[in-house]
């Protein structure tokens, strides 16, 4: 609807219902001149989303209430269908909490309503746009690095593989012919190749965090916790720990990475613990899409200054020898807890224990 000739049209869409708000947005498009735009307004979000799919748009002006979606479920379900094209929200005064949270989880900016200017317009489109391009540029390269490291630890597996194995032959072969410090020595380089095998294997998985399909379904997290607890059977008979969890929800997540977040949570409380370790797992709603999860423990605690390092890569507080590990742990934790939309933090004290938080927000499946 701009005037500006000799430049590229930016097609625009705007999916909103309310006629006085439709109007009031092709009065501030017909003002812009120094931009070429093309304004297309449909009224339903199944309309806008059918309209993408056949549709090369630009930019999309959001309404958060349609007739056929209401609240941040629209914005969910349409950044579904068209991740690549940069959305800004279209909201009321009192929407804009719920603007803040689209544009943590992808939307790329807000306007208020009956309180922007066609300048202001024009300014939001071209920053969302930009800004788009910044981010997904990033996440191109910070894949390329994951794959990188992915392929690299793949690729470290068999030579590590025939040095273990050669190892364990020279042991079983000539260990009886073997000095003391020949035996030392021996069982130091099989030590250290199992500590490089458990961190070959973590940089994987850390790797494939962003680098997987994202593949979301309902879970049962009932079932999902004790396939966890057998997994850890040896280690919590001979702590004899006891663990219990309490009303866990059935919700839309990648289940192999939220076992792999159990898995992590409660092997560290396992880790981290005094004689009889007691752990204890929660969740609770707190939010119409999101969940409160929590993992307490009642084991060495750590200092609450340690609470947010805990969380980066190769971090590690204690001895490798006292407490064996890689370091990636709480990393990946934080990677999968980020993928579904959530947060991890931590609440301890040392010598009487942890506790482990994380949020998740369900996801929608889309066609």
């Amino acid at each position: 609807m701009g005037t500006a000739k000799n430049s590229a049209c930016i097609k625009v869409l705007l999916v909103e219902d309310n006629p006085s708000d439709v109007l009031a947005m092709k009065k501030a498009f017909s003002e812009i001149t120094k931009v070429n735009f093309e304004l297309i307004c449909v009224s339903r979000l199944q309309t806008a989303i059918a309209y993408c799919r056949q549709v090369k748009i630009d930019a999309v002006l959001l309404n958060f209430s349609l007739p056929d979606s209401q609240g941040i479920e629209t914005f969910y379900r349409l950044y579904a269908e068209i991740p690549d094209v940069p959305i800004v929200l279209f909201s009321g005064i009192d929407e804009s909490d719920m603007a803040l949270k689209a544009v943590s989880e992808g939307a790329q900016d807000y306007l208020v309503k009956h309180t922007y200017t066609a300048n202001g317009v024009v300014r939001a489109i071209q920053y969302a746009r930009e800004r788009h391009k910044m981010v997904k540029a990033l996440e191109n390269s910070n894949r390329d690095l994951a794959q990188f490291a992915y392929f690299a630890a793949h690729d470290l597996q068999s030579p590590l593989r025939a040095i273990i194995e050669y190892l364990e032959i020279l042991q079983y072969k000539y260990g009886n012919k073997l000095d003391v410090d020949a035996h030392q020595i021996m069982e130091y380089a099989i030590a250290v190749s199992g500590r490089l095998k458990a961190l070959i294997n973590n940089l994987l998985i850390y790797s494939q965090v962003d680098l997987g399909k994202k593949t979301f379904e309902i879970i049962d997290f009932s079932t999902v916790i004790p396939e966890i607890l057998n997994n850890h059977k040896k280690n919590i008979e001979e702590k004899r720990a006891v663990i219990t969890y309490h009303s866990m929800p059935s919700i839309r997540a990648d289940k192999m990475q939220i076992t792999q977040l159990f898995d992590n949570l409660i092997g560290n409380a396992l880790k981290f613990s005094k004689v009889h370790p007691v752990i204890d797992i929660t969740a609770k709603q707190q939010k119409e899409k999101e969940w409160l999860f929590s993992v307490k423990d009642n084991g060495i605690g750590l200092d609450m200054k340690y609470a947010d390092s805990i969380f980066e890569s190769f971090n590690r507080l204690n001895g490798i020898h006292e407490y064996p590990g890689t370091g990636l742990g709480l990393a990946i934790c934080k990677r999968i807890v980020e993928r579904h939309g959530g947060r991890i933090w931590a609440d301890s004290m040392l010598g009487k224990g942890s506790i482990f938080y994380f949020t998740i927000t369900e996801k929608t499946e889309h066609k």
